[in-house]
């Protein structure tokens, strides 16, 4: 029997957006890692400057393929550590539903929308 092991919260400085032609990703950076990450970046050329692009503009390729409100859901699932099949329990409805919600491929109404907010602790506003 597996024990459950509590994730310790890491408290998270920034998130970095790494862009170039063929690479696009977002990491979030824990607060005692920046300077170390940035360093590293450097050494690579990256630019490490504070210009910022829109997460839409990074994540584009995702969003046509899976909608906003999709890749919103999934980040706020993740974000909790809950797996599909938990999330779906606590909502009463079918990890299929909850699955095809995720791929933008059922559209997530309003009651749906607030029921998803009551769980994951987020605006229901933005899964419409």
């Amino acid at each position: 029997m597996s024990v459950h092991m509590k994730k310790h919260p890491i408290k998270v400085d920034a998130e970095i957006y790494l862009h170039t032609e063929k690479f696009n990703e977002s990491f979030v950076v824990a607060e005692n890692r920046l300077k170390l990450v940035l360093n590293l970046l450097r050494e690579f050329s990256f630019d490490t400057s504070s210009s910022q692009i829109s997460w839409e503009e990074i994540a584009k390729e995702r969003i046509s393929k899976f909608t906003k409100q999709g890749i919103a859901l999934r980040g706020a699932r993740k974000r909790l550590s809950l797996s599909q099949k938990e999330l779906a329990a606590k909502l009463n409805i079918d990890v299929s539903n909850l699955s095809k919600m995720e791929k933008g491929k059922r559209p997530i109404g309003k009651k749906m929308a607030q029921r998803l907010a009551r769980v994951l602790d987020i605006h229901y506003k933005v899964f419409l």
